[in-house]
């Protein structure tokens, strides 16, 4: 049936695709047999689908004879993929890679998430105006398109400072989950930046002097001086009266 439909041009090549490997994939199971009969009662029903309605639809039935024919199958299947989702985080350059598998329910959650984010910036017209693209024409609405996945990127940011910051994700040891970012006052000042702890990660991650003055606009800030290593001038000046011969640890205070 289906090499019929293909050669008097009712479906096309990728639908021929779609079904041959969708059906003996979905078939496995079936006993020999019940193979044949199987083949041709889907094989009737998915070109006839296949006559009438784009290549991703025919998937989509493909996918449901699955499920109608080895529901234990894809149960299983199922709970495999929740148990495989992971995800990495990897220092690339200036940057951290993340990826990984998520189930399409997770999916779905984060990308909601994140939309709503997105959507409430652009409702209220909080975007920064780097991020604002001006206009409804074609060209506009490509740039906006090709913008999304940056936005999405500072949303997921603004969600995870977020939980952090209000309280919500609870405590460790009475202390509230936070980033912890290691900067010598002598080398700041020489512009030679600090380093970022990257959680499930021993090496730290490298920031510029920028980020860094960013982060201390708004952070808790410790004092830890030790013996021979403060410099006159900035930050350290602001820090000295804190000095020690050996070591200080100072008490944690807001910095705004």
């Amino acid at each position: 049936d289906t090499a019929a439909a293909w050669l008097e041009g009712r479906i096309s090549g990728a639908a021929v695709s779609v079904l041959t490997q969708g059906i003996d994939r979905a078939l496995c199971v079936v006993p020999r047999d019940e193979h044949a009969l199987k083949v041709a009662e889907a094989e009737e029903i998915l070109v006839g689908i296949a006559e009438y309605f784009p290549v991703a639809d025919v998937a989509r039935a493909v996918k449901k004879l699955r499920y109608v024919v080895d529901p234990d199958g894809e149960a299983r299947a199922a709970r495999e993929a929740h148990d495989d989702q992971r995800l990495r985080f990897t220092p690339d350059g200036h940057l951290v890679r993340v990826d990984g598998r998520l189930s399409p329910e997770a999916a779905a959650l984060l990308a909601t998430a994140l939309d709503q984010v997105v959507d409430g910036w652009r409702r209220d017209d909080a975007l920064p105006a780097a991020e604002r693209i001006e206009g409804d024409d074609l060209l506009a609405q490509r740039r906006r398109r090709q913008r999304h996945p940056h936005l999405l990127a500072l949303a997921l940011e603004h969600l995870a400072a977020t939980f952090l910051d209000n309280g919500a994700l609870g405590t460790h040891h009475g202390v509230r989950p936070h980033l912890t970012l290691m900067v010598d006052a002598d080398r700041l000042e020489a512009g030679l930046g600090g380093e970022l702890t990257l959680p499930g990660h021993d090496e730290r991650v490298l920031l510029p002097p920028a980020s860094i003055r960013r982060v201390l606009c708004d952070s808790t800030v410790t004092a830890v001086i030790t013996q021979g290593g403060c410099p006159r001038g900035g930050l350290a000046d602001l820090l000295r009266p804190h000095a020690h011969d050996v070591l200080y640890v100072g008490r944690a205070h807001r910095v705004v």
